[in-house]
């Protein structure tokens, strides 16, 4: 499976509460835009992230990507237009998009999105972590999703371990 990541939700969170290794585990390919990679290396960007982003692991696969003429991937930030031309000129099987309107819009595209809450639940599901201590040491560092989205993440990793499922 190939998915093609979005900062400065998915990897940044990932890489700040040392689970960035859990995309290598759950997918084939990890791909990121260059746009991508600029923001993991940004000023802005945490120390921990950046050094990351210095050093990255050769399970990431950087792609250059320019951006079209296209209004309505002119509204997103540029990392998230970028994985969305990226995951459609690669027919990727995932775009991982935290953003709403990001979602959005490749949800419009056709591709398959899903956010950075879904790859500590699948890794859960796999028995590689624990999901509501990672979900806590996400939240302690800064990502931020509704206080349902994540109960119902949590609700559905509590159901599937009192179902005796992996």
């Amino acid at each position: 499976m190939v998915a093609i990541a979005d900062t400065p939700t998915a990897l940044n969170h990932l890489v700040l509460i040392g689970c960035e290794r859990l995309l290598h585990q759950l997918y084939a390919q990890v791909l990121i835009p260059a746009q991508v990679l600029g923001e993991l290396r940004a000023a802005k960007a945490p120390p921990m992230v950046r050094g990351f982003a210095q050093r990255l692991p050769e399970w990431i696969e950087v792609h250059e990507v320019a951006l079209p003429d296209d209004r309505a991937l002119a509204r997103l930030d540029a990392g998230e237009a970028a994985v969305i031309v990226l995951a459609q000129k690669l027919a990727a099987d995932l775009a991982i998009i935290d953003e709403t309107q990001g979602r959005r819009e490749a949800a419009s595209r056709n591709l398959a999105v899903t956010g950075t809450l879904t790859v500590p639940l699948i890794a859960a599901e796999r028995d590689l972590i624990d999901f509501p201590p990672t979900v806590a040491r996400l939240r302690q560092s800064g990502f931020r999703a509704s206080t349902k989205l994540i109960e119902r993440f949590l609700d559905r990793d509590r159901t599937r371990r009192e179902s005796g499922g992996a």
